[in-house]
């Protein structure tokens, strides 16, 4: 066992496909259901804001109206995002949109976070009319859709994360145990990857590891391993 997963070359890059193939389909799972719960209530209160027409770039129906709903998340009071339709002026100003959510003027669209605010014109957007039967088309068409590509997305982000994460964790930990005990860094790879994937068990639990402590953590692995296995570079 010790020679397959120390020794054993692609054992370590093996095992982190798995683990974001298994993560990638936990979470899409999670969103599916999470979006064929809301669907219904976003295409109710989408026809708040319904029909809208484009036209060169323009909102040019409905004329001359404020449409503005708020939206609460969770218990916090401070959660809640601002969905606002605003025709009557062809840009806003910054006291318009001082709270978190989305806002739309005759020429533009402002997203807004407590961290930025994103402004972009509405040029891109082909001459149309978004009418209800066209917004529960999408919606339908993004339940459809979303599962294949989201896995996709997740699987790629979380190979990316955790490979970037494994190669700063095993280059910190060969530079503190380098001077102690003999280790060829593929070693320290392999053995950084297995122990940096045990941990990840902490995204299932919701219970957090401090990276500082992570990196103790592997530094002790790398060191045992090292000592009770290989006290001698071979």
């Amino acid at each position: 066992m010790k020679k397959f997963l120390i020794e054993q070359k692609w054992v370590g890059v093996g095992f982190a496909i798995i683990a974001s193939l298994l993560i990638a389909w936990i979470s899409t799972s999670k969103t599916i259901g999470f979006v064929q719960a809301v669907s219904p209530y976003i295409s109710e209160e989408a026809k708040n804001f319904l029909p809208l027409t484009f036209e060169n770039g323009t909102i040019t129906e409905p004329q001359n109206t404020i449409i503005s709903k708020e939206y609460k998340f969770g218990d916090d009071e401070s959660n809640v995002v601002k969905v606002v339709l605003n025709t009557e002026v062809e840009e806003l100003t910054s006291d318009d949109i001082k709270d978190s959510g989305i806002y739309f003027s005759r020429k533009y669209m402002y997203a807004v976070t407590p961290q930025k605010t994103e402004i972009r014109d509405l040029s891109d957007i082909p001459n149309m009319t978004v009418d209800q039967e066209m917004f529960d088309s999408g919606m339908k068409w993004l339940e459809s859709r979303v599962n294949g590509y989201l896995f996709v997305v997740i699987f790629v982000m979380m190979l990316a994360w955790i490979g970037l994460a494994v190669l700063i964790y095993a280059a910190l930990s060969q530079l503190l145990i380098g001077k102690v005990v003999s280790s060829a860094f593929a070693r320290t790879l392999r053995i950084t990857t297995l122990g940096y994937l045990v941990l990840l068990i902490e995204l299932g639990t919701g219970f957090g590891i401090n990276i500082l402590i992570k990196l103790v953590l592997l530094v002790l692995l790398n060191y045992y391993i090292n000592k009770q296995f290989y006290p001698v570079e071979k």
